[in-house]
């Protein structure tokens, strides 16, 4: 049954019907999709299937629907017109945090299919300074000799436990919600206190399984067509900086990527990027530091009626879909 519906939405997306329908609804509407990590060599992690994406894309163009550049996106948004070409349906693909099965795994499939796909990056974790704290917590968690781990957060206790790689994914993903919610400073805290009670010491630098890409690979992604934007410099939720760090996060970060590469984007994207993230503050900030557009990760439609864009979608704000690669996942969104 779930081969027959991804047929089924596949052959809809190709039917020349589906984008004429899709256009009538009302001005263009575009599709921002976010996307984060990549299986390699058809492991089961829980990371995006190559093939599923091959499949979306050939679908889309199969439908008429155009694959565009995000900074397209935000000009075509800013000046109040419509983007270039006969339709008026597009989606245009970001893949978040720089690692590096961007480029040896999706890179390849992007070109494929002729589409335009823009990376945003951490600058410290680019240059090795650092790596993402998520990524720290899933190598202490894996190494840990026991599956229970007593530990503190806020001043209460908060037990990690589990019986199965299964479980632990999903202690995993609700403690890193739940870290999600602290201070820069309290999070490297937690870690340090998570590595000393496991017994599991963390590297200075990224294992090879978290590697991300280095301003030389990102140069050469570069000349391979695949553009790149920032993304903060070391990834904090932006409005629980104090004023000093979130305009160093901002302003800095867009000032290395600019310095270190030849063609970068002139959008910015804001870490995590949900209501609450990002604020007026951080708005101010990117103009400041001369970035074109913002993305968020709130998930609707960029949708261009002439020159009154509805207030949500203003360029420092524009909003973007978690990439689903479910049958008929993309449909929906376009249909929304």
């Amino acid at each position: 049954m779930r081969r027959l519906l991804k047929s089924s939405t596949l052959d809809l997306m190709a039917r020349p019907w589906f984008s004429q329908l899709l256009s009538r609804i009302g001005g263009h509407r575009c599709a921002i999709l976010m996307l984060h990590r990549f299986q390699r060599h058809g492991s089961t992690e829980e990371r995006h299937d190559p093939q599923a994406l091959r499949r979306l894309l050939a679908g889309l163009r199969q439908g008429g629907v155009a694959l565009v550049d995000v900074d397209d996106v935000a000009r075509g948004r800013t000046d109040g017109v419509e983007l270039s070409g006969s339709s008026r349906i597009s989606v245009a693909f970001t893949v978040d945090d720089g690692y590096a099965d961007l480029m040896e795994v999706a890179a390849p499939i992007f070109a494929e299919f002729d589409c335009p796909v823009t990376g945003f990056v951490v600058p410290d974790v680019v240059a090795r300074h650092r790596w993402y704290w998520w990524d720290q917590i899933d190598w202490i968690l894996r190494h840990a000799k026991s599956s229970s781990i007593p530990t503190e957060l806020g001043g209460t206790p908060y037990a990690l436990e589990w019986a199965t790689a299964l479980e632990r994914h999903s202690v995993q993903r609700r403690l890193g919600e739940r870290l999600k919610r602290e201070s820069p400073r309290s999070l490297a805290e937690f870690i340090d206190q998570l590595s000393q009670v496991a017994d599991v010491p963390v590297p200075g630098q990224a294992p090879p399984e978290y590697a991300t890409l280095t301003w030389e690979q990102l140069r050469s992604a570069e000349r391979a067509g695949v553009r790149f934007g920032a993304h903060s410099m070391t990834h904090p939720i932006l409005s629980r900086c104090d004023d000093m760090q979130a305009a160093h996060e901002v302003v800095e970060s867009v000032r290395q990527v600019r310095s270190n590469l030849a063609r970068p984007s002139e959008v910015f994207c804001y870490p995590n990027g949900l209501s609450g993230d990002f604020g007026a503050r951080e708005r101010a900030l990117v103009r400041e530091a001369g970035a074109q557009a913002a993305l968020t990760s709130i998930p609707a439609l960029v949708r261009y009626r002439g020159k009154e864009p509805a207030e949500m979608e203003q360029v420092f704000a524009l909003p973007r879909f978690a990439y689903d690669e479910r049958p008929g996942g993309v449909a929906r969104m376009l249909l929304g």
